[in-house]
């Protein structure tokens, strides 16, 4: 689990539950969704959720939070192809894909400057706000 920080506020992330699973078309994630709803505190109930076949890892085998994250905030056309990177965010009516373009919608949402200097932050890059 990574915190992807909220578009209009600064007061907590927005859990991202990342999972390494064979075959990330496959995956059961409405029952995944269902077990977390009973068993974690509403708080920490994903957000997002990102299925990967393979997670990055560095070579003492960790995983690479960091990675994750720039993956997020830098989602690329190609990210979204293949099947074999799949990201959802979960709302009331429950999961649905989430592409660059919904993405690129989010950010433009994002107005507080002390938002807009978390990204920035994480991408390492000034331009991430240009139009």
């Amino acid at each position: 689990m990574i915190g992807i920080p909220y578009v209009d506020n600064i007061e907590n992330d927005n859990p991202m539950y990342v999972l390494e699973v064979d075959d990330p078309t496959d995956f059961d994630l409405t029952g995944f969704l269902d077990f977390c709803r009973q068993e974690i505190p509403h708080y920490a109930l994903p957000g997002f959720v990102r299925l990967l076949e393979e997670l990055p890892r560095t070579d003492t085998r960790k995983v690479k939070k960091t990675a994750l994250l720039g993956e997020f905030i830098e989602r690329t056309p190609s990210s979204d192809s293949g099947g074999q990177d799949l990201l959802y965010r979960v709302g009331p009516d429950g999961p649905n894909l989430f592409s660059r373009q919904d993405y690129l919608a989010e950010m433009a949402k994002c107005i507080d400057p002390a938002v807009r200097s978390r990204f920035i932050a994480v991408t390492k890059r000034n331009d991430i706000f240009r139009s």
